[in-house]
């Protein structure tokens, strides 16, 4: 963080380790501290070590699959969605070679 506060004002205030610098990351870092944090059940945290207990138990409960699933299984449930598939035609459009023209044409797209 205090490489990219440097880069914004670089060319501004110079190069130089200033008042300025410590200044302005110490704001920062006071900023961005997480203090209090409220609970689901509207509990109110304050101490460091269960705000940290409750960030990780928060992403384990949204992120963890109780249901154990194999590959096959997965592969499975995939059949049943309804994908579009692409005809010949279009697999034959895919597979060409890419002309030079189109990559021009590509590149000015990109361009405002």
């Amino acid at each position: 963080m205090w490489a990219q506060k440097a880069k914004s004002n670089r060319t501004v205030y110079g190069d130089r380790n200033t008042r300025f610098y410590q200044t302005v990351v110490k704001q920062r870092r006071t900023r961005n501290r997480i203090i209090h944090l409220k609970s689901i059940n509207g509990d109110v945290l304050d101490k460091l070590e269960e705000i940290k207990q409750h960030l990780v138990d928060h992403f384990q409960e949204q992120y963890y699959d109780p249901e154990v699933r194999d590959v096959q299984s997965i592969l499975q449930e995939l059949e049943t969605i309804p994908i579009p598939k692409l005809d010949q035609n279009q697999q034959q459009l895919f597979d060409r070679p890419v002309i030079d023209e189109e990559i021009v044409w590509a590149v000015h797209q990109l361009i405002p």
